[in-house]
């Protein structure tokens, strides 16, 4: 029985020096935190305060995703105002010019609830897709140019706050 507990006390004590060594360790750690991209100036001073909206989101659409994030780069063309408040929109239409890009100026006010305006086509099917946001807070969302037609856009969280887009 001793040699059994001797290999156990031999056990414990080579695991410690390994985790002691791991944590005493100078080495460079595999990773890196980089703080998200400063956003761009914005081309009008109504067009202000950008932010990352939430974590995990993507600071530029993919080339790859078939459906542009919240924060696409372009050159706007239009600015609109959108707020969220008490869980609905503070609009129930807007209006976008066709075949240019155009930015939502998103204003979350609800504490601690997120929300994000996606815009779907007569089909239903999402053409652009917004980070979620949690309020209160400020973004703008630079939208992909869209072709004439009339949209609906609303928030993933609440599908009751909707509103119709006319893009012309």
């Amino acid at each position: 029985m001793t040699s059994a507990r001797s290999l156990r006390i031999a056990a414990l004590v080579a695991s410690a020096a390994l985790a002691l060594g791991a944590c005493a360790s100078s080495a460079t750690p595999n990773w890196t935190y980089a703080p998200p991209p400063s956003p761009s100036p914005s081309p009008s001073p109504s067009a202000a305060s950008s932010a990352s909206p939430s974590a995990g989101a993507s600071p530029a659409a993919s080339a790859a995703s078939p459906i542009p994030s919240g924060s696409a780069a372009g050159s706007p063309a239009a600015a609109l105002s959108l707020v969220a408040s008490g869980i609905k929109f503070d609009k129930d239409s807007l209006d976008a010019p066709a075949n240019k890009p155009f930015q939502i100026n998103f204003e979350n006010q609800d504490q601690a609830t997120q929300h994000n305006v996606q815009i779907a086509d007569a089909s239903n099917t999402v053409v652009w897709k917004g980070d979620l946001t949690t309020g209160p807070m400020k973004v703008t969302y630079n939208v992909t140019p869209l072709p004439a037609a009339t949209y609906t856009f609303y928030c993933v969280v609440h599908p009751d706050m909707k509103g119709t887009l006319t893009v012309k």
